[in-house]
C-alpha cells in the first residue's frame, strides 16, 4: 500500500480508500512495536514470538512513507534492523568460502543424439545424466 500511494494519482476513485487504510495499518503497527528492539514480531499481537528482522524492514519503509507523523518509530526499526545485522553478520575476517562447484568429466556429461553422430557436445554447459 505504501508504493501503492506513491503511484496511484490524488484524483483516482479509490486513492483516499487506500491512503486511510495504510494510516490505520501503520497507527495499528506502530502501537505493537517493541520498545526495547524496535522490531515487531512475527504473530504481532504475541510478545513472546519471536522478532522479525526482514519484516520489520518493510513495516519501518512504509512508515517511512508517511514521514514525520512517525519518525520516532521509523527510526527505532531501523535501528533495531541494522543492530540485528550487525550481531548476526560473519566478522569480516572470516569471509564466507565460496561454493566449490563439481568438476565434470567425460562420464559425468550426457551425450546428446548429435553427439552420438560424431557431432561434438557443446562445450558451454555439460548436462547432468540422470
Amino acid at each position: 500500500m505504501a508504493r501503492a500511494i506513491e503511484i496511484v494519482p490524488v484524483t483516482h476513485p479509490f486513492f483516499m480508500v487506500i491512503e486511510g487504510s495504510l494510516r490505520d495499518q501503520l497507527s495499528a503497527l506502530v502501537r505493537l512495536q517493541n520498545e526495547k528492539s524496535g522490531l515487531w514480531h512475527t504473530i504481532l499481537e504475541d510478545p513472546s514470538s519471536p522478532l522479525e528482522t526482514s519484516g520489520s524492514a518493510g513495516i519501518a519503509t512504509a512508515v517511512l512513507t508517511k514521514g514525520r507523523l512517525y519518525n520516532k518509530y521509523a527510526q527505532r526499526a531501523i535501528d533495531g534492523v541494522l543492530a540485528t545485522i550487525a550481531a548476526t553478520a560473519p566478522s569480516p575476517a572470516s569471509p564466507p568460502a565460496p561454493p566449490s562447484w563439481p568438476t565434470p568429466t567425460a562420464t559425468t556429461v550426457c551425450r546428446t543424439s548429435a553427439s552420438k553422430a560424431g557431432a561434438k557436445a557443446s562445450p558451454s554447459w555439460p548436462r547432468r545424466c540422470g
